[in-house]
């Protein structure tokens, strides 16, 4: 069954969920980019900013998906080549 979608990248992620009701806190940890990702969601964005400010998170946020995340990153990493391949010429 075709979805429309393209596989970019398969990763390999463990994931551990804490809840308390109000807030949920998610850590996603992505094997292959050796890397952590933490969300905090919630409705109330007061309580969920003093979760993530007990976390030690305060202002340190993306407002990405981690894939949104690494293909930003490789495009980033690819533009940077290229702007350094061109200084050479």
């Amino acid at each position: 069954m075709a979805l429309g979608y393209t596989i970019a990248a398969i990763l390999k992620r463990s994931s551990r969920v804490f809840s308390d009701g109000k807030a949920t806190v998610k850590i996603d940890w992505l094997e292959q980019l050796n890397r952590r990702y933490i969300q905090v969601q919630g409705r109330d964005r007061l309580y969920v900013k003093f979760v993530a400010e007990q976390l030690g998170l305060d202002g340190s946020y993306i407002p990405r998906t981690y894939i949104e995340q690494i293909q930003l990153e490789k495009l980033m990493n690819d533009v940077m080549m290229m702007f350094r391949h061109y200084q050479m010429i």
